[in-house]
């Protein structure tokens, strides 16, 4: 992952802020939390269904920024943004029954922030609710107010902070096992060259000698799950990183509901494809 806050600095410097700054965290928001105020960006793009809720997509824009210039070229005054703003980005008839279901997203990354979860085992399927100083042990069994939300910021942070702890072992197990493989090419930039600040648990790579449809469906068949396309790619970076867009590459995609066990029964059936190793 780039380094976002770096990138939107220098891009304002540079275009004296003329510029605005439209991230995807799509990819990102399941596994890292967007601190948007730290950001600095102008806009920042989410999807509900990604951050295992809801199938809703969510547009943040700054209000001292991309949101009072729409203000100020429609000639209206923030007191009215509510009705000018809203009809503009949102069209057609908005999902109430998606938006009420980030309210239960809410309370499960709320839920994540109160787990004990020790670092390296890569595992959240025992883990257990911490029970805070001061707090009785009726905090786990008592039913939540769905019409008062109580995610905090802090909350936030600290259940993002306990996915990052599952997942950072699965993503060095998985990278690891596949680099075990000579013709396995994983497609990746120097880190040093790119600003990358982080590694996400999403790994893209190919085979050099066996097509990513039979891999794909060998995979499928034995109950795996990944995926086959050029998500997007230009032709610009898929010249940079040697891959033919057309035909694509693999991409895995872990979790912080993935286990140790899952990662590496992916690498065995791997090893059972013919000419893999």
């Amino acid at each position: 992952m780039r380094d976002i806050e770096g990138l939107t600095r220098a891009i304002k410097q540079k275009t004296l802020g003329r510029a605005h700054v439209v991230v995807d965290g799509v990819a990102a928001s399941p596994h890292v939390f967007a601190n948007v105020n730290r950001l600095q960006a102008d806009w920042y793009v989410v999807s509900g269904h990604k951050l295992f809720g809801p199938h809703v997509g969510g547009l943040y824009g700054r209000k001292d920024g991309a949101v009072d210039e729409i203000l100020e070229v429609s000639g209206t005054t923030s007191e009215d943004c509510s009705d000018v703003v809203y009809p503009l980005l949102e069209k057609g008839t908005v999902n109430y029954e998606g938006c009420a279901g980030i309210v239960g997203l809410g309370q499960y990354i709320d839920s994540l922030a109160c787990c004990n979860i020790q670092s390296g085992h890569g595992n959240t399927r025992n883990r257990q609710p911490l029970q805070h100083a001061g707090e009785s042990s009726q905090r786990s069994s008592t039913r939540p107010n769905i019409l008062e939300p109580s995610l905090t910021i802090e909350n936030a942070n600290e259940g993002y902070a306990n996915i990052r702890i599952v997942e950072e072992p699965l993503a060095e197990a998985l990278l690891e096992g596949l680099r075990q493989f000579p013709m396995v090419k994983i497609i990746e930039g120097n880190e040093k060259e790119f600003g990358s600040v982080m590694r996400l648990p999403i790994v893209s790579w190919l085979h050099e000698n066996i097509a990513v449809e039979n891999i794909y469906n060998i995979c499928d068949k034995n109950g795996i799950s990944c995926r086959v396309s050029s998500f997007l790619c230009t032709q610009m970076l898929a010249d940079g990183f040697g891959f033919d867009i057309e035909k694509g590459f693999l991409r895995v995609s872990l979790a912080h509901y993935n286990t140790m066990h899952e990662v590496h029964c992916f690498l065995e059936c791997l090893k059972t494809i013919p000419g893999f190793v």
